[in-house]
């Protein structure tokens, strides 16, 4: 089994409880939530932007609440978040690019490199490179802003990517082209993890995710409640 990338324990803030949650490299990870409340605060708590009131919060081998403020900041470099972060005065390309050049996690000519090889995933490529690149991301629609944070994983690589909300409020075709698109990631970087949290419990409507061949589903609770889980 490779690596734990992540995990809690007995983790209670005031939106959530999580008894157990354990993520391994190149595992595909569902946590259900009941509110957008709930899954923001469930985010802030692993990445290590808000402390719980209780328990234990792992990322890549260390205990987040046990750094400083800095160094949890600095391990983030190591993952990353599909569902915000974009900055909505710099060009889609720029806020592609900008987080792997500042952290000098590769050159520039590997970012362009890695940009074209995620493009030709996408069925219209051409319009991505003409226009939405160009664009700012407040420009953009929901599903594209949502492709953007994934392009942005492609030249990261991350060994954890946290995606937030990515398949809520979305038609079934822009569903379908985000999970090929993070079906294709994992295929570049096998020992990739991937959280994915998402709004109410997985129905039907989310058929696109069994090719994500998750390793569990969580549903988180309220603080005074457990997890379920289920595989």
């Amino acid at each position: 089994m490779n690596a734990l990338v992540t995990q809690m324990q007995n983790v209670r803030s005031e939106q959530f409880h999580c008894a157990n949650l354990r993520l391994h490299g190149g595992e595909v990870g569902v946590v259900c939530v009941k509110s957008l409340e709930q899954g923001m605060a469930f985010v802030d708590a692993m990445m290590g932007l808000k402390a719980p009131m209780e328990g234990r919060v792992e990322l890549l081998g260390t205990l987040l609440y046990e750094l400083p403020e800095s160094a949890r900041l600095s391990l983030l470099a190591r993952t990353c978040h599909v569902g915000g972060g974009l900055v909505s005065n710099l060009k889609v390309w720029e806020n592609l690019a900008l987080p792997a050049l500042f952290h000098h996690l590769i050159s520039a000519e590997e970012v362009e490199r890695r940009l074209v090889a995620a493009m030709e995933q996408i069925q219209n490529k051409d319009d991505w490179l003409q226009n939405r690149l160009k664009a700012l991301p407040d420009t953009l629609s929901t599903y594209s802003r949502r492709m953007v944070g994934l392009l942005r994983c492609a030249i990261q690589r991350p060994q954890l990517i946290v995606a937030e909300f990515l398949l809520d409020d979305l038609e079934e075709g822009p569903v379908d082209k985000l999970v090929k698109m993070l079906v294709w990631l994992k295929s570049q970087a096998p020992d990739m993890a991937v959280l994915l949290v998402n709004l109410g419990p997985i129905d039907a409507g989310h058929l696109a995710l069994q090719n994500l061949k998750a390793a569990w589903i969580v549903e988180l609770e309220e603080p005074h409640h457990a997890v379920s889980e289920k595989h």
